[in-house]
């Protein structure tokens, strides 16, 4: 069984895999190439305003990512924002489906599940290789992590361009 896992993103599903795996007793290294966690669940700041130029919202339909929104709910960085949303002619359809919203900004949930987790930021990937011992990535910067187990989730594109 795997010890250690690499995971390449910072991204939502790169938080959520290296949480899962560290309740197991598998210890997560998650690489990622900006500056900060987030991915698409970015949030900018300037004078006294945050805009969510990533996702603004989202939805819950799976029990167990349900299940991460009542701890985010009760952890005070999610808020249900509407149910429902307006069509093109301004009229509200309501669909009785939850849309949540960060508390300040989608950035706070990626930010929370970082919290306990080995993050290295700005790792761009350069190389990956596999060996005896599992594998091996190095950064643009020359950094080297070993990992008994590797898990990609950037999007798909990104993903195979780190892995061509």
């Amino acid at each position: 069984m795997s010890k250690s896992c690499l995971i390449i993103g910072a991204g939502l599903s790169g938080l959520i895999a290296a949480n899962a795996l560290q309740q197991t007793g598998i210890t997560p290294t998650v690489l990622e190439k900006a500056r900060g966690v987030g991915g698409r669940m970015a949030t900018r700041r300037f004078d006294n305003s945050v805009a969510d130029h990533g996702a603004q919202y989202f939805t819950a339909r799976d029990p167990r990512f349900e299940n991460y929104v009542r701890i985010w709910q009760k952890s005070g960085i999610v808020r249900p924002w509407t149910q429902g949303f307006l069509t093109a002619d301004g009229e509200l359809k309501a669909n009785n489906e939850t849309r949540y919203i960060g508390t300040d900004g989608m950035t706070a949930i990626p930010k929370f599940l970082a919290q306990s987790i080995d993050v290295k930021l700005q790792k761009r990937v350069a190389h990956i290789e596999a060996d005896n011992h599992g594998w091996k990535v190095t950064t643009e910067n020359g950094d080297s992590f070993s990992g008994d187990a590797l898990l990609l989730t950037p999007p798909i594109p990104q993903s195979l361009a780190i892995l061509d």
